[in-house]
């Protein structure tokens, strides 16, 4: 039997025990009660404003006259250059003891320091007309900024073709450069393209032949591992014993999955064929590139820039890794923006040819060129200059010549315009967020065109936190 004073015991334990839980109880609603003070602290930082980069243009040069068998390129002289600056550009120009006739010219860079962070504009531009046994045709190229990586979408090195790659460094320091090669075969396997040594204030110039022989519709890819480089191309062409024309051509847009070509310019009557059965680059092409491993569907449309009615839109698909050309036979005399849109990024430029089969020029997809840019133009023949709108409302651009009155362009939603402009002049261009621009020249035995280059972004701020 248990004994009353056990009951009690153990009663006054289950109690006590009641009592416990009851304090902690109390305790703990009166620590939810208790503010606890926040801490907080910034990662120490300081703002950097660094000055404004320097603005470099490099033009391309006189036109070369290639060595036969590969040999010494000579250097033809009666290049004309056109400057447009905020203030007077220094001009340097550009060595290269593997060229002969270099006492006619030779590269040159355009240079304007910075003082502070206002950012000056600065554009140049050359052109030349030559008329040789074997060399004719009239040659326009923008003076543009070296860069790390660039796409050259133009040249040939089949039967009767030529093409040279010049690369200009006008760093301090030795550019490596690496030249990819694609052609209608895919990406083509060539020995002393990987590690061109450019020497600090010098040019190089690289036949495409030599590394590639045979390419009837070559895309070059040109690549540092250190310095930056102004690559271009020149291409001309003989058929038979008949001189047939000659272009520099610069880099097209990087590759994405919208392309723009601004102002190709389409003559009269189309250069007559050899045959419709067979390739022959006097017809109007588009030339068409994927980089990555995956086919492309592609839609090509075209406006019109003078606001008339424009050819209906194609539809193709783009293998992978392989130069393709689209022949744009459909395209009526006129200017016109050709667009590309693709689910994988494309790499293109058009080619188009005089009537009389004379001369050539190769027109490169662009960027916009921001809100405000120079415009320099060379002398030529018919200078006119092309503005696409890409964006969703009217674009209305101004104009202003360096002498005379503003000029103001509407270019449409979608749309595009054209403009005479003067030989010879600078221009500042303004309100074009989202226009791209070109230029082109077109005679009846001259045709030739370069893009508006965009000015090199200026500088900002930067946040630096320190260790």
């Amino acid at each position: 039997m248990v004994s009353s004073r056990s009951i009690a015991t153990v009663s006054g334990r289950i109690v006590a025990g009641i009592a416990g839980v009851g304090v902690v109880g109390l305790v703990a609603f009166g620590f939810t009660r208790v503010t606890i003070p926040t801490i907080s602290a910034s990662a120490p930082s300081v703002q950097v404003h660094p000055s404004a980069a320097a603005q470099t243009r490099v033009c391309s040069g006189p036109l070369l006259q290639p060595g036969e068998s590969g040999g010494q390129a000579t250097v033809i002289g009666g290049v004309q250059t056109a400057t447009s600056a905020d203030a007077d550009p220094s001009v340097t120009p550009l060595t290269n003891p593997e060229l002969s006739g270099t006492e006619a010219g030779s590269a040159e860079v355009l240079r304007i320091p910075v003082a502070g962070t206002q950012t000056p504009l600065l554009a140049g531009s050359q052109s030349q007309q030559v008329g040789l046994a074997d060399l004719t045709g009239f040659a326009a190229s923008a003076c543009a900024e070296p860069v790390a990586d660039a796409w050259l979408v133009a040249g040939s090195t089949a039967t009767g073709r030529t093409s040279l790659i010049t690369l200009a460094n006008p760093g301090n320091a030795d550019a490596n450069v690496v030249l990819e090669i694609f052609g209608e075969n895919g990406r083509v396997e060539a020995p002393g393209a990987d590690g061109i040594i450019v020497r600090a204030g010098s040019q190089k110039v690289v036949s495409l032949a030599s590394l590639a022989p045979g390419l009837e519709k070559p895309i070059v890819h040109v690549s540092t591992r250190g310095g930056h480089v102004f690559a271009s191309v020149q291409q001309s062409s003989v058929r038979g014993l008949t001189p047939s024309g000659v272009e520099v051509a610069g880099p097209s847009a990087a590759p994405a999955l919208n392309q723009y070509v601004p102002g190709v310019v389409i003559p009269e009557t189309p250069a007559e064929l050899e045959s419709d059965d067979t390739y022959d680059d006097r017809a109007t092409a588009l030339r068409l590139m994927v980089p990555g491993t995956t086919d492309a569907k592609v839609t090509i449309s075209f406006v019109n820039e003078a606001g008339g009615s424009a050819p209906m839109s194609l539809e193709a698909t783009v293998p992978a890794g392989v130069v393709h050309e689209i022949f744009l036979a459909n395209l009526p005399a006129g200017s016109f923006g050709v667009k590309v849109e693709s689910d994988q990024p494309v790499v293109g430029g058009v080619r188009v040819t005089t009537t009389n089969g004379a001369d050539f020029a190769w027109f490169a997809s662009t960027s916009k060129i921001g809100n405000s840019a120079r415009l320099a133009i060379a002398p030529g023949e018919n200078p006119r200059l092309h503005l696409g709108n890409r964006g969703d409302a009217d674009a209305r651009v101004t104009l202003t010549p360096v002498e005379g009155d503003p000029i103001e362009v509407t270019v449409p939603a979608g749309g595009g315009a054209v403009v005479p402009v003067t030989a010879g002049a600078g221009y500042v261009v303004s309100g074009t967020g989202d226009v791209l621009a070109s230029v082109s020249y077109a005679g009846e035995s001259a045709l030739s065109s370069f893009a508006v280059q965009p000015a090199n972004p200026g500088s900002s701020t930067v946040t630096v936190y320190p260790r």
